[in-house]
């Protein structure tokens, strides 16, 4: 959406030097170097949004494996979906139904 910010995460790691950018099509993402083999690093960057899609590119230079790419609008919770409630909800019928059986 239009004006709204979002947070780009994941992690990348190189089985020797090389490069990479990271971007959102017209926008400015980062560039990171590797001088050396590496295992996993979490990286992430900012980018607001200027349409109602955008793009987001990797270019790699050298051997690099990119994992768990997640983008999330920025300052917004992961919404709970009712999770709780329901666990919450088929708890307390569980404790009724024991202190029936118990005669509590």
């Amino acid at each position: 959406m239009a004006g709204q910010s979002y947070t780009v995460d994941f992690w990348a790691a190189t089985a020797g030097s090389g490069s990479f950018r990271a971007a959102v099509v017209g926008l400015t993402g980062f560039n990171h170097v590797f001088n050396s083999a590496t295992g996993y690093t979490e990286f992430t960057f900012n980018f607001t949004a200027t349409g109602i899609s955008s793009q987001l590119l990797f270019h790699a230079a050298g051997t690099l494996f990119f994992d768990d790419i997640s983008v999330e609008p920025t300052g917004v919770g992961v919404p709970d979906g009712g999770t709780t409630v329901s666990l919450l909800g088929c708890a307390l019928f569980g404790l009724a139904g024991l202190r029936r059986k118990l005669g509590c």
